[in-house]
């Protein structure tokens, strides 16, 4: 599945098999990354205002926020990901640093390094809130896997990202704790063996 040029404007990047809940079924959908468009930032803002109404700790708002600001400062060490299904809604979110870093650890190993860093990740509520009631299983990490094979074809020596969500981090493998910091560092050479593992899952 692709997105249909004439209605959409964020960018294609891969498809990605998700299970329906429902159904117990995989379906398709498309890895994207949102654009400087009027569209998009609609679609953006929405899918946050939605979010929120379900659970006012869903990050929609804060990838909205972000995207945002980084439009208004020109701020291109930002991007902005999403995955959309067959009907045009987001499904999960991330935003990504590339730049400066943001996430402040004390590393020898990552001293001189550019950071893929993980801001934001969230996955729509009606899908983690309530088991009994969620459309779709594994959208987190979905979104995760396609996030290392972003991460990976860039050639970044890390990702990075501040864990506040214990119970789903601490599943993801060869996300390490720094220290005792909140901070969590996926290495490049653990790139591949946590791409096969979240393969076996899916």
């Amino acid at each position: 599945m692709q997105i249909n040029p004439v209605s959409f404007t964020h960018k294609y990047v891969s498809s990605v098999w998700v299970k329906n809940a429902k159904t117990n079924k995989n379906e398709e959908m498309d890895f994207v990354q949102f654009e400087d468009d009027p569209k998009d930032k609609t679609m953006l803002y929405q899918t946050g205002e939605r979010w929120e109404k379900i659970n006012p700790l869903s990050y929609g708002t804060s990838v909205y926020e972000e995207y945002e600001e980084a439009i208004e400062e020109n701020d291109f060490d930002k991007s902005f990901f999403g995955l959309v299904d067959n009907n045009g809604t987001i499904q999960a979110l991330a935003a990504i640093n590339e730049g400066d870093r943001e996430l402040r650890f004390y590393d020898y190993d990552y001293s001189n390094k550019k950071p893929f860093e993980i801001l934001f990740l969230s996955a729509n509520p009606k899908s983690t809130a309530n088991k009994q009631k969620r459309e779709y299983k594994g959208l987190g990490s979905a979104m995760v896997r396609e996030l290392v094979k972003l991460a990976k074809g860039k050639n970044k020596d890390y990702i990075a990202l501040s864990d506040s969500n214990y119970p789903f981090w601490s599943k993801m493998p060869y996300f390490n704790m720094i220290g005792g910091t909140q901070i969590r560092t996926l290495k490049s050479n653990d790139y591949d063996k946590c791409l096969n593992e979240l393969d076996l899952r899916a």
